[in-house]
């Protein structure tokens, strides 16, 4: 009963994303997280950048999807009739994010990604309110 009570609020919760901001200008690489689950289409997010330590929140737009269905026809080998129908459902394999960050010491950076449901990773742009930019990479 433990067993599946743990095993039911890991589901729930998500798992963790860890972030990494590559400054452009120099090639140093500073280290964030997602701050509780992100199951649901928006959460929060903490990095040490720099010195300062920024919290903020991220958001994420899934692309769309798509239904298909179908019936068809065709002759078996024997002369009978033989029926089939199809169904299929698209779900959005990615999408599209923010995320706004506030720093301790005042400064603010906003990032710009995408996201990848098969590979659990994305990548983005940032730039801070005094123009430095850092690349984005996520990996779940």
């Amino acid at each position: 009963m433990r067993f599946s009570l743990l095993l039911v609020a890991l589901l729930l919760s998500g798992c963790a994303v860890s972030s990494t901001f590559i400054d452009r200008s120099t090639g140093t690489e500073y280290l964030g997280k997602t701050l509780g689950g992100t199951l649901s289409s928006e959460g929060k997010l903490q990095a040490a950048i720099e010195g300062e330590v920024y919290q903020g929140s991220w958001v994420y737009m899934p692309s769309g999807g798509s239904v298909i269905t179908g019936t068809g026809t065709t002759v078996t080998p024997s002369g009978s009739p033989a029926f089939g129908s199809l169904s299929a459902f698209g779900i959005p394999t990615g999408g599209k994010g923010t995320v706004n960050m506030k720093g301790d010491k005042g400064s603010l950076i906003r990032c710009v990604y995408e996201w990848n449901d098969w590979t659990s990773s994305g990548i983005g742009e940032c730039e801070r309110n005094d123009g430095r930019r850092y690349d984005l990479r996520l990996k779940q």
